[in-house]
C-alpha cells in the first residue's frame, strides 16, 4: 500500500526563510479532474509568480532558495589599461589587514590563511562573512576567495567562485597567488573591497 505522501513534493527546512511560497493544487488528484498548477508567491513583494519562473517579475528577487551562487550579469566591466597602481606590499604580523566596504571598516588579522565568502544556510561560515554587505546580492560565492600570508606579504587567490574575482579590475585565474598592496581594490562579484593596511 502506497502512503500518503509518496509522490508528493517534499520541502526541506533550512532553516532560513523561504524565498517563496507555494499554494496548495486545485482539485483531487484520485477523481480524474485536471488539476491547476500550483502558484508561487514572492515572499519580498507578495507579486504571483508562474511556476518556473526564476525571478521575480515585479521586484526581481531570485526564486531559488538552494544556497547555491547564482551567475551575473558580467557585462559593462571595462578591464583598465596601462600601469597598475602599486602600494606597500609588506606587512608585519601585528598590523592588521583592513577591508574598507560600503564606508564600513572590517579589521583582518591573518596568521596563515582566510576564506573570504558568505554564509549559507547549513553550511558553516567562512572565516570572513560578507553577508552583511549584501554578498549574495553581489554574487559573492560561499568560498569566494583566500588570503594567504607568506613572511610579511599577502597573497589573495580566487577559489573557482560563480562570478569571478578582479584585482584592480583584472581577473584572477582561479587557484592563481596574486601579491595584495594596500590600496588595491577586490571586486568578488560586483561587490567592491579596498584594502588598506
Amino acid at each position: 500500500m502506497a502512503s500518503p505522501n509518496e509522490g508528493a513534493e517534499v520541502e526541506q527546512s533550512t532553516g532560513a526563510e523561504p524565498l517563496f511560497q507555494s499554494g496548495a493544487p486545485e482539485g483531487n488528484m484520485d477523481d480524474g479532474v485536471e488539476t491547476k498548477p500550483r502558484e508561487l508567491i514572492c515572499t519580498r513583494c507578495g507579486q504571483t509568480v508562474r511556476v518556473g519562473e526564476l525571478v521575480c517579475p515585479n521586484c526581481g528577487l531570485a526564486m531559488v532558495s538552494s544556497g547555491e551562487t547564482h551567475r551575473i550579469d558580467d557585462a559593462g566591466n571595462v578591464v583598465p589599461t596601462g600601469p597598475q597602481q602599486t602600494g606597500e606590499a609588506i606587512v608585519n604580523e601585528e598590523k592588521p589587514i583592513v577591508f574598507e566596504v560600503d564606508g564600513k571598516v572590517l579589521n583582518l588579522t591573518i596568521k596563515e590563511t582566510l576564506i573570504v565568502g558568505r554564509r549559507a544556510a547549513g553550511e558553516q561560515a567562512p572565516d570572513v562573512d560578507l553577508s552583511p554587505f549584501g554578498a549574495e546580492e553581489h554574487g559573492v560565492s560561499r568560498r569566494h576567495l583566500q588570503l594567504k600570508r607568506r613572511g610579511s606579504l599577502i597573497y589573495v587567490t580566487d577559489l573557482h567562485s560563480t562570478n569571478h574575482t578582479y584585482l584592480n579590475g583584472r581577473r584572477l585565474i582561479p587557484e592563481g597567488d596574486r601579491l595584495l598592496r594596500s590600496g588595491d581594490e577586490i571586486r568578488l562579484g560586483r561587490l567592491r573591497i579596498r584594502v588598506r593596511f
